[in-house]
């Protein structure tokens, strides 16, 4: 029992000279799960919505209010023309574009049952599936409440159909939006573990020494390491695009170039974080558990798996720091919506931003870690 005791104890004092790894394997973890208890919403409100108007009645005014009220829509944004509606569509600013046609109260007082078309420009289902629950269990009680505020509508029992257009996956096939997500998720999980395995294999190894000892700079051994591992990167995108497409019959509606050139500085900035983290930690097993961290935050906050505009403000902002957040919109916009350039740049800047903050901080990092 003394011999077990004594190792037991041995154990505790090297937990204890070792800080980080207390503070991965039990506060971040808690971070995590308050993160997640506080930030995830199966079933999101406030969907961002793009309202086409072109009654302008009393009745649709007040119609579009109880719509509003539901809690479920929030208007981004009112037009009259389709075309800008369907662009905050492509661009991911609106989720659902609601029309109200004309004479729609005139054909309502009429008993003509007329229609709404509600646009739904989601990929997964998720997104927008209570807020169109939300809209046609509307249907009964507005009626009502119409004549309650003194508008009146003659007929007794007047209806209005709701039809619901799903833009670019009408068949609800889950594959649409999951093969893609994962595509960048992988990518992300593959990029940041080599880097980690190869910095920490060349520090074990004393590769390190002998390069910091030959003419080349360390910025220069710093992109070489980055750089070398660029085409594994490219090469998982090829064969994950393959696959989507063949196996899974994903459409790829935009240009294939367009994609390839935005996934550089994704994969830059994937391999440069890799390395900052390998400087950060002192062994291998410390880096791979902060790795297993940030692909936990990644999971949860870049809206791969959950709606961003379901969570709260702060894990919105949260999540604009993941590079996976812009991954993601960026290729379901190319291959799903069939994004251009100026379609994709609201997300492609702030992947190029992350990609040179990256690249200076892990320079940084390796010339104070390694170059004494």
């Amino acid at each position: 029992m003394q011999r077990l005791w004594a190792i037991i104890r041995k154990e505790f004092l090297l937990m204890k000279r070792d800080p980080a790894t207390i503070v991965i394997m039990a506060i971040l973890p808690l971070i995590l799960v308050c993160i997640a208890g506080y930030a995830i919403n199966t079933y999101p409100q406030k969907v961002p919505t793009v309202l086409i108007n072109l009654d302008n009645t009393d009745v649709t005014r007040e119609l579009v209010r109880e719509i509003q009220n539901t809690g479920y829509f929030s208007f981004v944004a009112s037009t009259n023309d389709s075309e800008s509606a369907h662009h905050l569509l492509k661009t991911g600013k609106a989720i659902l574009v609601l029309t109200i046609p004309v004479n729609f109260t005139k054909a309502l007082r009429r008993n003509q049952n007329p229609a709404i078309l509600l646009e739904d420009g989601s990929i997964d289902a998720i997104a927008s599936g209570r807020a169109i629950i939300a809209l046609a269990g509307l249907k009964s009680s507005f009626i009502e409440k119409m004549g309650q505020k003194g508008i009146n509508i003659p007929l007794q029992r007047p209806d209005f159909q709701i039809i619901n257009h799903r833009l670019y996956d009408p068949d609800r096939v889950t594959q649409f939006y999951v093969v893609p997500g994962m595509i960048g998720l992988v990518l992300m999980l593959t990029m940041l573990l080599i880097t980690v395995v190869v910095a920490f294999r060349d520090v074990q190894g004393g590769t390190i020494e002998y390069l910091l000892a030959s003419p080349t700079r360390p910025s220069e051994i710093l992109l070489g390491e980055i750089f070398s591992y660029i085409l594994i990167g490219y090469l998982q995108l090829s064969f994950g695009l393959i696959l989507s497409y063949y196996l899974f019959h994903v459409p790829f509606i935009g240009a294939p170039l367009l994609l390839y050139l935005c996934t550089l500085p994704y994969i830059v900035a994937e391999l440069s974080l890799g390395l900052t983290i390998a400087t950060f930690c002192t062994s291998q097993f410390e880096a791979v558990q902060v790795i297993n961290v940030f692909i936990a935050f990644s999971i949860l906050l870049t809206g791969f798996t959950f709606p961003i505009f379901g969570m709260p403000e702060w894990a919105q902002y949260l999540g604009l720091f993941l590079p996976l957040t812009h991954f993601f919109k960026i290729m379901f916009g190319i291959m799903l919506k069939g994004n251009n350039f100026g379609e994709i740049w609201a997300n492609l800047w702030p992947l190029l931003a992350y990609c040179l903050t990256m690249i200076s901080l892990a320079t940084w990092r390796f010339k104070r870690h390694f170059v004494r």
